[in-house]
């Protein structure tokens, strides 16, 4: 054997070690990406049932805005996913755009595809365009979600919807990306016949699915609404969309000195009032604003809850506005 073979068959060795390492490296990398898929599964169908019991249990029925945060050719739908969870089913409302409200901030009336792109453009939070959409419709509003896009198909489907919800990256909206995630799981856990589309073209017929939500969610906490302003009627229009959103409203006044700002004071005695507490917050268009409890309030106001209306609502409302 000649010194040549001699110096290649270490060189034919090492290679041959190089390729099993390699191999190996290989085999380690797919046995790990198939435990992180795996893994991923899990913790994706363990949030899925969370989100289930999470959205389940609450008591309380939840109204969603969903529409275009922009104005163009076509006609965007304004939609309204009412969550009811007493019977476990899910109503997406398609209201006709042609409805005209009266818009939060003197803006005048506006068809109501025209509100979310108008205060879209003009900066308001969520929260603002929340409770303009609550004021005009006279009805209590718990989110608001504006995309740039709704894509709706022929026959409207709203587990589309609430897909292009979950995954669309440019949007305004006062549910972060978990409570999306949330509404889409419980959405569509539900059989299809506990889903379903409403169309709303007129304001009669809007009126009356009103009226056939008004009954009162939690009859034990009573609330009060006291407007401290000069504006008539304020106490008498916040009090009826309270109602209609299914707060017990055993009182509205005209009373006090004027205070500039608007506050919710609650007693601290009382019992089951989150949600009326919550609707109360929904319903101001005012970020950050927080109940506070007072030990005089059910004394004070013959309450549990009361909605002190202070200057600061009042130059923003126009008590006598309504649909058109």
């Amino acid at each position: 054997m000649t010194s040549a073979h001699r110096q290649r068959r270490p060189i034919v060795k090492d290679h041959r070690s190089f390729l099993g390492k390699l191999r190996q490296l290989v085999k380690n990398i797919f046995v790990g990406l198939c435990a992180f898929a795996f893994l991923s599964a899990v913790i994706l169908v363990a949030l899925a049932y969370g989100s289930l019991r999470s959205f389940s249990q609450k008591k309380y029925p939840q109204r969603i805005v969903i529409t275009s945060s922009v104005l163009d050719d076509n006609s965007n739908p304004f939609l309204i996913v009412y969550i009811d969870n007493a019977h476990q089913q899910l109503i997406l409302l398609n209201l006709t755009d042609q409805l005209k409200i009266s818009v939060l901030g003197g803006y005048g009336d506006y068809e109501l595809r025209s509100v979310g792109p108008l205060l879209n453009l003009e900066k308001k939070p969520a929260s603002f365009i929340r409770s303009a959409y609550a004021l005009g419709l006279e009805q209590g509003l718990d989110d608001v979600i504006l995309l740039d896009k709704v894509k709706v198909s022929a026959e409207l489907n709203a587990k589309s919807i609430l897909w292009q919800i979950l995954t669309a990256t440019e949007l305004k909206s006062t549910l972060n990306l978990w409570q999306r995630w949330q509404l889409f799981c419980y959405a569509w856990r539900l059989p299809e016949n506990k889903v379903k589309v409403s169309r709303v073209d007129t304001l009669e017929s809007w009126q009356a699915w009103q009226k056939d939500q008004l009954q009162s969610v939690n009859p034990s906490c009573s609330l009060s609404v006291i407007n401290t302003t000069s504006k008539v009627k304020l106490a008498t229009k916040i009090g009826q969309i309270l109602e209609n959103s299914g707060v017990r409203v055993v009182r509205t006044a005209t009373e006090g000195d004027q205070q500039p700002q608007t506050e919710i004071k609650f007693s601290p005695h009382a019992r089951d009032c989150d949600y009326s507490l919550s609707q109360a917050v929904k319903l101001l268009p005012f970020t950050g604003l927080k109940p506070i409890p007072d030990d005089e309030a059910d004394a004070r106001y013959r309450s549990d809850v009361v909605v002190l209306i202070g200057s600061d609502l009042g130059n923003l409302v126009d008590p006598g506005a309504t649909l058109q």
